[in-house]
């Protein structure tokens, strides 16, 4: 674990960062949660101290940021206490979850790939690309494929924030597209893997026709919020077989 810098709050920032245009930040605070947007201008995450896995997201942030060419800070609420267990993001089974409107997701299915912005914009793939501008990430950041862990309303929540235009709540409803469940085991073997926050993401594009997924299907008839649905689509997964299996509507 690196040296973290401890400040009293994130107005404390610009007096560390110097250089702002090389520089990206993660700032560790109090709760479990992790999120990513404008820092005092500069790109970066605020991580909650009980998050599964911090050690795992610190170091992976470090090594990518050092390796893309910019100069990653780490810091620390004052008063924030960490977890001293601290156990890494369980990659050995289950799923990992993608999530889409109902026409990239039917597109997903039909050529049986999954494609980062940077691959669907040189294969002239029309794409919502709500989202890398509005938050300021990194050029990079556009050949990567996120994915989400179950339980969590992240990859709902980017599909409701693309539908309205804006980012959205937990509690605002919208028309969930296609949850695509994929393996992990799959993920992590696959060449194109690498631990990105914790967590394994794909550069560039997967065949997931050829590791078998399961998906579940939004109901346009239910008044569905990010969290409803996510709740909704694992208790599915959960009580269903392997993967591999026909769709869940």
């Amino acid at each position: 674990m690196p040296d973290l810098i401890e400040i009293s709050g994130t107005g404390e920032v610009d007096r560390h960062v110097s250089d702002r245009k090389g520089s990206i930040v993660m700032i560790i605070e109090p709760g479990n949660v992790m999120y990513c947007g404008k820092i005092h201008g500069l790109f970066g995450y605020r991580v909650g101290a009980k998050a599964v896995g911090l050690k795992r997201i610190i170091a992976d942030f470090i090594r990518y940021e050092s390796e893309m060419g910019r100069r990653p800070f780490v810091f620390i609420i004052s008063g924030t206490s960490m977890n001293e267990q601290d156990p890494p993001f369980d990659m050995s089974g289950g799923y990992v979850v993608h999530s889409t409107d109902l026409r990239s997701g039917t597109q997903i299915r039909e050529t049986g790939m999954l494609y980062s912005w940077k691959a669907l914009r040189s294969k002239n793939i029309e794409f919502a690309e709500f989202g890398r501008g509005e938050l300021g990430e990194p050029e990079d950041y556009r050949d990567l494929i996120d994915f989400g862990v179950m339980g969590h309303i992240a990859p709902e929540i980017v599909v409701a924030s693309k539908q309205k235009g804006r980012f959205c709540r937990e509690d605002e409803t919208y028309t969930p597209g296609i949850r695509f469940y994929i393996p992990i085991d799959k993920i992590t073997s696959s060449v194109n893997c690498i631990s990105f926050l914790g967590r394994p993401t794909i550069r560039s594009s997967l065949d997931i026709a050829s590791i078998g997924y399961r998906t579940v299907l939004g109901d346009s008839a239910h008044a569905w919020t990010p969290r409803a649905f996510t709740e909704y689509a694992d208790r599915i997964i959960r009580s269903g077989d392997s993967c591999g299996g026909p769709d869940v509507a």
